[in-house]
């Protein structure tokens, strides 16, 4: 996966095999085009994933599809072992968008849904396309379930299980008043459309929001004050809930804090000259909040980095805080294009952000790509510096939909696999003929080292500070000779007998001090931090 030059200073510096290794692996699908949309843990210490097909039993399903394409609910255990799968669906397309596990043990599953009452749909469609929430219990049998809509259309992207057993769903509507939404379209496009239900399926409330262009929810947090925060993209001007016009008349991000009621906070546009849209927002341990996406901006408006590829996407992270105040902004990226799906938390309070990505070593990326696009996650400090990266992927398109920790410091991802057996891949597509299938891909990765243990002969050898914004001092007791690599093992610096080292010029990262004598012996080697 590395260069062997990498390999070689990854061997020689004992413990910095900090970056993750695989543990297992599994292809998970059948005869058709399985597609990934939710990869979480479950109480019962296994995983869940849910997506959607149209294949009936073959590979690891075990029940025949209803209609066009169905929901496809797959639960793992904690060794990535199929345990149980669940199909749900109606006579035409229904397509999974999310899904979570309540806190009676049942599961919800979330998607659009385009069938009338047939199979297991127990009501017609109201629009052309409505929300679907179905719930099931740990044996898949139905408990409830509602189609949700106005005569329109509506696309749900998103849902989270609150602590009442319910659960808050969201995604995007053009319908103006009409079936079970209490208020019209805002531009005559699509607004962001959210709803609180009961455990029982039914509406505490609904809201839509929304400005005179298109507004398309992705993702929602369940704040810690009660609330909820809504993430996506925009491209409205100041007009209906929105405060603030778009930057360059295009997509920004949005953010849209809401109270335990529904009612709006606060609202924030956030964004570069270029299109920027949001795919992933957390709440961190501080109160404040991840936001990131894919970015086609230049430093500009809220950005503060140029991108790393000129005619391609990059990850665009933001740190903001409980108000929506900017704190810091991170672009990632190679020469091609990266799009972030996943954002995480980890139990050291870094960051672990995730997507796709087909860009070779360049930017910030240290490996090349497999094939087409490849997983790509990228650990960041608390602040924003980057850690490590790693890609996973075969000689097709492996795209990752989510990043898990299992225990500290171990993380699980979750996505959707075309490749055969190659790169890291060891288990063929189940697809068949169809060259365009893809199924799940789930990697379970090894511990991370996050500590790393220096090699030093000589302990009189002192650095400091580091981590460094920009010098960093060097104290030893004799001559020496001191190399700075980046992880891939390009010379940086070369320096004779310094008392201190310029870092200006390096970007934000870490990277790998050498100390020799006048023989050229190495005495010391450490990592540093340039923040």
């Amino acid at each position: 996966m590395k260069s062997i030059l990498s390999l070689l200073l990854i061997t020689s510096l004992n413990s910095f095999a900090q970056n993750p290794l695989i543990e297992w692996q599994n292809t998970i699908g059948a005869n058709k085009d399985e597609q990934l949309k939710h990869f979480s843990k479950t109480a019962e210490a296994g995983y869940l994933l849910a997506g959607q097909t149209s294949a009936n039993i073959s590979g690891d399903k075990t029940e025949d599809s209803y209609g066009l394409i169905d929901y496809w609910l797959v639960i793992l255990n904690a060794d990535g072992e199929v345990s149980q799968d669940i199909t749900y669906g109606g006579n035409s397309f229904d397509e999974l968008s999310s899904a979570c596990q309540a806190s009676d043990g049942a599961y919800y599953m979330l998607g659009y849904s385009q069938s009338d009452m047939s199979s297991l749909k127990a009501e017609d469609r109201i629009g052309f396309r409505d929300y679907w929430l179905v719930k099931v219990n740990g044996f898949g049998e139905l408990i409830w379930e509602n189609t949700i809509g106005g005569t329109d259309d509506e696309w749900s992207t998103d849902m989270k299980p609150t602590d009442d057993g319910g659960c808050i769903i969201g995604g995007y509507s053009r319908s103006n008043a009409s079936g079970d939404k209490s208020e019209g379209s805002f531009g005559g496009s699509y607004d962001y459309w959210v709803i609180k239900l009961d455990a029982d399926g039914e509406i505490e409330w609904e809201n839509t929001i929304g400005g005179n262009g298109d507004d398309y929810l992705q993702s929602i947090v369940v704040d810690s004050d009660g609330g909820y925060l809504l993430g996506g993209s925009s491209n409205s001007d100041i007009s209906g809930d929105k405060t603030e016009d778009a930057i360059m008349e295009s997509n920004d991000y949005w953010l849209v804090k809401l109270n335990a009621s529904g009612v709006i906070e606060w609202e924030k546009t956030l964004g570069g000259e270029s299109s920027d849209r949001l795919n992933a927002i957390i709440q961190t341990t501080d109160g404040g909040y991840i936001a990131g996406g894919e970015s086609w901006s230049n430093a500009s408006g809220d950005k503060t980095e140029d991108p790393v590829g000129a005619l391609a996407t990059d990850y665009w992270v933001i740190k903001i805080n409980e108000d929506g105040a900017t704190e810091w902004d991170k672009t990632l990226g190679g020469t091609d294009f990266e799009t972030l799906t996943s954002i995480l938390e980890t139990a050291d309070g870094d960051i672990v952000v995730g997507g796709e990505s087909n860009s070779n070593i360049s930017g910030n990326k240290t490996s090349n790509s497999f094939g087409d696009f490849d997983y790509w996650i990228v650990k960041l400090t608390a602040t924003g510096t980057i850690v490590w990266d790693e890609s996973f992927g075969g000689s097709k398109r492996d795209r990752l939909i989510s990043i898990l920790e299992w225990e500290p410091g171990e993380l699980a991802l979750g996505g959707e696999s075309n490749s055969g057996i190659t790169g890291d891949k060891t288990e063929d597509v189940l697809g068949g003929d169809d060259l365009s299938a893809r199924d799940f891909w789930v990697l379970k990765l090894k511990p991370v080292v996050t500590e790393i243990e220096e090699h030093s002969n000589n302990s009189s050898v002192n650095i400091y500070p580091n981590p460094t914004n920009d010098i960093l001092h060097i104290q030893s007791n004799e001559n020496t000779i001191i190399e700075v690599h980046s992880l891939t093992g390009e010379l940086l610096i070369q320096s004779n007998n310094p008392s201190t080292l310029n870092l200006n010029n390096l970007t934000q990262g870490t990277y790998i001090l050498t100390v020799f004598n006048n023989n050229h012996v190495m005495i010391d080697k450490k990592r540093i931090v340039k923040l």
